[in-house]
């Protein structure tokens, strides 16, 4: 799926902040092939700046699909945990890695998966953001694979 979201993040100190964030699912997934799936999605995220190369981060997300099959639609409702150390060797990358956590509920609810993840992040010019991900679920009602991600983004500076 593809998404378009607002991320705002407020200082509370010097090295922690907070971002609440809200995203649109646009049906981009080739998954199905008879059935559309839409949804959005909102949490928030915490970063703590642990030192000048290492971040923590950590956050909860409350993801709602809809799966539209001709007349029937299929409702799911995805809370998630997650947790990463951010390391950032150089100024313009980032190596992650972390796990999340999630539930379901809805139509099918359960227990979805602990997904294991690494990324890697790149900041090529001013505040472009490039972010190559990639998940491996386990256990629970998820039967993926393995998840890959692109994510593309901008970085507004209020300086």
């Amino acid at each position: 799926d593809a998404a378009v979201g607002f991320h705002r993040a407020f200082a509370l100190s010097g090295q922690v902040s907070v971002a609440p964030f809200v995203r649109v699912l646009y049906p981009l997934d080739t998954t199905y092939s008879n059935a559309t799936r839409y949804g959005f999605d909102h949490g928030a995220s915490a970063v703590v700046q642990v030192n000048r190369w290492l971040e923590a981060v950590g956050g909860m997300s409350f993801p709602a699909l809809f799966t539209v099959n001709g007349d029937s639609v299929h409702t799911s409702y995805s809370p998630m945990l997650d947790a990463e150390a951010v390391m950032k060797p150089w100024r313009s990358i980032s190596l992650i890695l972390g796990a999340a956590l999630g539930l379901r509920s809805g139509d099918d609810q359960g227990f979805e998966a602990l997904d294991p993840r690494a990324g890697l992040r790149l900041y090529p010019w001013g505040g472009m953001r490039i972010e190559l991900g990639a998940a491996l679920p386990v256990g629970g009602l998820d039967r993926t694979v393995v998840v890959g991600g692109l994510n593309l983004g901008w970085i507004f500076d209020e300086n």
